[in-house]
């Protein structure tokens, strides 16, 4: 990978996937602080962390650009804040699908602002993936006709709670559930524990 004169990346040879693949577990390592920590790269959508194994699950890199270079860095960056700070055992819920939902939303808004905090370079990465994602759920949410009003919902309160706004209308059903839980993703910033919100 190089520089150009415009400050750009330009991605250099057929190896360049792999150096990046290499290069993200050192940094999922740093991260996590745990220097046992495997990427599983996968060909589908699954992004996430098993904490008690040190396993982050991420999409393999689809094509170099910068785009795709930020978006592996924030799943690396939160998935191995996840494993860094996350402790909580999923019997907390007790199948609970729906409380779990909301637990996770609020806690990858406590992990991002804390690894930022830790790390100037996370808050720009973390800001970037979240304009990305605003995107592509509102272009989703205005083709589709899926009817998940409260994940809607849940997408809103999270990027409100970081100062960004949604790039969709809400729908209406969606907007009551937003004005019902907005209030509760208020308090996450500085908690140490998001189950105690």
């Amino acid at each position: 990978m190089s520089v150009t004169k415009s400050g750009t990346y330009r991605y250099c040879g057929p190896d360049s996937k792999n150096h990046i693949e290499s290069a993200m577990k050192v940094v999922a390592a740093f991260i996590s602080n745990n220097s046992k920590i495997k990427i599983n790269w996968n060909n589908n959508n699954n992004i996430s962390a098993n904490v008690d194994a040190g396993i982050i699950n991420i999409p393999r890199i689809p094509e170099l650009n910068e785009t795709e270079l930020n978006k592996v860095r924030g799943y690396v960056y939160h998935e191995g804040a996840h494993i860094l700070d996350t402790k909580i055992d999923r019997k907390e819920f007790d199948n609970n699908d729906l409380l779990h939902n909301v637990w996770n939303t609020i806690e990858d808004i406590r992990i991002e602002s804390k690894m930022s905090s830790l790390y100037d370079g996370c808050g720009p990465v973390f800001s970037r993936l979240r304009d990305w994602h605003n995107v592509k759920t509102g272009e989703y949410i205005s083709t589709s006709n899926d009817n998940n009003f409260f994940d809607e919902a849940l997408t809103a309160c999270q990027l409100r709670s970081i100062s960004k706004t949604p790039s969709w209308v809400l729908r209406p059903q969606a907007q009551k559930y937003f004005d019902v839980i907005y209030p509760i993703f208020s308090k996450v910033h500085g908690t140490k524990n998001s189950v105690d919100v």
